[in-house]
């Protein structure tokens, strides 16, 4: 008996190891890495026990050739509580409706005391909009490229 006991324990051991091994690789693995852009529409903190931070980002659609429409794409992501500067940032850009990019890591599985998505925004970056050139100066760059025959 003595050795069944030292076998079981063992392999209890074992099962445990491989077990938190498994667990480790699903809760910090990444599955793929990536950006988005768009404007952040909402920020919300959530849940009873476990709060998490909850975001949505419209992707400002896609221009559709019927009726003159276009189709709303709206992303859902999610931020670490720890990420504290992280959220100030996407306060602000959602506050002015500033256009963002957000860099996330898509996560191999959904904890539910991590966050309602796979999605958790890693960094994110302010777009400058593109103002359009002053009509002087595409006068003289047209000038320049004129040439004579």
């Amino acid at each position: 008996m003595n050795k069944f006991k030292k076998f079981l324990l063992i392999t209890i051991a074992v099962l445990i190891a491989i077990g938190a091994i498994v667990f480790l690789f699903l809760y910090y693995g990444s599955y793929s890495s990536g950006y988005r852009s768009g404007v952040v529409m909402k920020m919300s903190k959530k849940g009873f026990i476990f709060k998490t931070y909850e975001g949505t980002l419209n992707m400002e659609g896609i221009d559709t050739y019927q009726k003159g429409g276009s189709l709303s794409s709206v992303w859902y992501f999610s931020v670490d509580r720890d990420q504290n500067d992280l959220l100030k940032k996407l306060e602000q850009a959602s506050l002015k409706k500033q256009r963002v990019q957000l860099n996330y890591e898509e996560k191999l599985v959904k904890f539910f005391w991590r966050g309602d998505t796979r999605y958790f925004i890693t960094d994110i970056e302010v777009l400058e909009e593109n103002s359009p050139p002053k009509p002087n100066d595409s006068k003289k760059e047209s000038e320049k490229t004129t040439v004579e025959l």
